[in-house]
This record gives structure tokens, C-alpha cells and sequence, in this order.
């Protein structure tokens, strides 16, 4: 017999009907199973919802509406729906490995600190798995890079996809496969002023920080797997060719929750970090010089760009009071999430 595992699964998707059927077939052959699977759907989003409704899954698959636009809707509007004690967000375009929701269940077990916990994602780009030897990191065994770090300067090192080795802690999830404490993640919600129109880079850094703030654990656990074949982004951010607003809108989503979880000198040394150095997406002046010498394009705007949002983020901050609490969206009382017919005829 087939065990209920106290988790609720929670897919955030637009417009990609193909790849969330892959997504839910991978949900539907783990063992033990999720207690529901939440699919976050966008009233508009008419082709997702047929699919759906025609599909194996349409009788297991509890459809809700996103509490506003942008991929932060989604998530908050499945953390609000689930009724399990655990919630964990997968991507669309994400598969999960056979044991993904038993490894979820056991860190969690493993100590009641323990607020979040997430694993490696194994990227995909055009059919292509994305490795060691592809990265920069020749010189380093995979077991020993920095995952989910921010260091001093406000330098956050992702590395999801390329960790191994044994579980640690870690300083920020992966939104594509991360699963919370739900009465945890409701308690500190997602940035209420995030940046970008549907991808919302660098949402999971807000919820991450303040629950490592409040002194909660967040544990990256390699053997928590899925397979992510990667789709395109919609909006301004196409994931490797960064325009100007891409750049904007990420720089900022980063920044201000860096900023917010730390002291007036911790921001003030991550603004004159990022202001003199910066990331080479995100470039300061010392990155500007090395892409002028490669012969990058857009140098400059990008630069203009990244300073600007840095200000902005550190403006923002000051203006609502600093490290002031705030009152998460996702415990607003408001209407109750309402369900998708199994067969709708439009946009509801």
C-alpha cells in the first residue's frame, strides 16, 4: 500500500501544458505520494486549463487562481491553498527523481529546526545536461562548492544545479524544487515589491533570508532531485541574454532582500560592493572593465542599470522604515481561492 506523505505539492504554470504533464506524471510515481498536488493557474491561461481537465491527472490535480501577477502569485496562491503541514514548489519544466518527496520528508524529520530544505536541480539547456565541465569550477570537486551562499559582500553563489556530496545548510533554496514549513512560510510571505512582470528572479531570496534571520535552518540536500528542462522565460528576462530591464529588475529583487536582512553596514557594504564590483550579470566598475576587455555588448546599460536598481533597492528600504517587519500578503485575510471547473469553457 502506497504511503501519504504530509506534503502538498504546489506547481506555479503559464501557458506550458506540455511540460506540467511531464511535471505531474514524475509527482504521480513517487513513493510515498504528496497528501495534493496544487496547480496554480492563471484565469487566462485557457490552454493549461483544457489540458488539465483531458489529462490522467484531472482527477488528483487541484487547480487555484495565483493572488496576483507574476510568478509571486502563484507561489503565495498554492502556499495559501495547501493543506499539508509542508508545501514544496516544483517548476512547470521540472521532473522530479524517483525519491524526491521521501528525501523531502526525511530532512525534514531530521531536526525540528529545520524550516525549508531544497536539492540540486539537473539542468537542461536544448537537450543538454549542464555539468562541471561546461562551468568554471574545474579546479573544485562538486562536493565542496558553495551552494546557496550569500557572502559578506552581499555576493549570492546559487550553484543548485551542480552541488553534491552530503546535505548542509545553506543560506538560500532554488525556487524550480524548495519545500517549507507552510506556517513558517506564511509567517515571513514573498518581497510585496518585487521587480519583473512574470519570471520575478530572485523571489525565494526574500522568504530565505528572514526565516535564516528568525534562526530556522535551511538545509540543501543533493539527493531532493529534479530534472529541469529548462523552458523560455516569459517577459523582459530570457535567462542568458540579459537586456537592460532584465538586468534591472533582478539586480533590485536581489539587492533589496539582501539589504533588508541586514545591518546599516552590512548594506552598505554589499551597495559599494556591488556599485565597485558586481556580478558579471549584474555588473559594478570592476566587472565593467573585464567585459569591455572580452568585447561584451550593452556594457554600459547594463551597468546603469545595476547601479540604478542597487539605489533603488537601498532607497526603498529606507523609506519603509528599514528592517521594520512587515505584514506577509500571504496571511491577509481575503476571499478563498477558488477552484477551476475540471472542463472550463474560457477565461473564468
Amino acid at each position: 500500500m502506497v504511503r501519504v506523505a504530509p506534503i502538498s505539492v504546489v506547481i506555479p504554470t503559464f501557458r506550458r501544458p506540455g511540460a506540467l504533464l511531464r511535471c505531474l506524471d514524475g509527482i504521480a510515481n513517487q513513493d510515498p505520494v504528496a497528501s495534493e498536488v496544487i496547480c496554480v493557474v492563471r484565469p487566462d491561461d485557457v490552454s493549461t486549463r483544457e489540458a488539465l481537465a483531458d489529462s490522467s491527472h484531472a482527477s488528483v490535480v487541484r487547480v487555484v487562481e495565483p493572488t496576483r501577477s507574476g510568478l509571486v502569485g502563484g507561489l503565495e496562491g498554492g502556499a495559501a491553498a495547501a493543506g499539508a503541514s509542508i508545501v514544496a514548489f516544483i517548476d512547470d519544466d521540472a521532473v522530479p527523481r524517483p525519491g524526491w518527496i521521501a528525501a523531502i520528508e526525511a530532512t525534514f524529520a531530521s531536526d525540528g529546526r529545520i524550516a525549508g530544505v531544497g536539492g540540486r536541480d539537473w539542468v537542461y539547456v536544448d537537450g543538454a545536461l549542464i555539468s562541471v565541465p561546461q562551468c568554471r569550477f574545474l579546479r573544485r570537486s562538486t562536493a565542496d562548492l558553495p551552494v546557496g551562499r550569500v557572502a559578506w559582500t552581499g555576493r549570492l553563489r546559487g550553484n543548485h544545479h551542480l552541488g553534491t556530496g552530503e546535505p548542509r545548510d545553506v543560506d538560500v533554496l532554488k525556487g524550480a524544487n524548495m519545500a517549507f514549513v507552510r506556517s513558517r512560510l506564511l509567517d515571513v510571505g514573498f518581497d510585496p515589491e518585487l521587480r519583473g512582470s512574470a519570471s520575478q528572479v530572485h523571489n525565494e531570496l526574500w522568504p530565505c533570508l528572514a526565516l535564516k534571520r528568525m534562526g530556522c535552518r535551511l538545509v540543501y540536500d543533493p539527493r531532493i532531485g529534479v530534472d529541469h528542462f529548462v523552458q523560455p522565460r516569459p517577459g523582459a528576462d530570457h535567462r542568458e541574454v540579459w537586456g537592460v530591464q532584465a538586468v534591472f529588475d533582478a539586480t533590485f529583487n536581489e539587492a533589496r532582500a539582501v539589504f533588508r536582512h541586514r545591518g546599516l553596514s552590512g548594506r552598505l557594504t554589499a551597495l559599494v560592493w556591488g556599485l565597485a564590483v558586481g556580478t558579471g550579470r549584474s555588473p559594478g566598475l570592476v566587472q565593467v572593465a573585464r567585459l569591455k576587455i572580452r568585447r561584451s555588448s550593452n556594457v554600459w546599460p547594463r551597468f546603469l542599470a545595476s547601479a540604478g536598481a542597487r539605489l533603488s533597492a537601498y532607497m526603498s528600504l529606507r523609506h519603509a522604515g528599514g528592517r521594520r517587519s512587515h505584514r506577509s500578503p500571504l496571511n491577509r485575510r481575503g476571499p478563498a481561492q477558488r477552484e477551476a471547473p475540471a472542463k472550463p469553457d474560457g477565461p473564468s
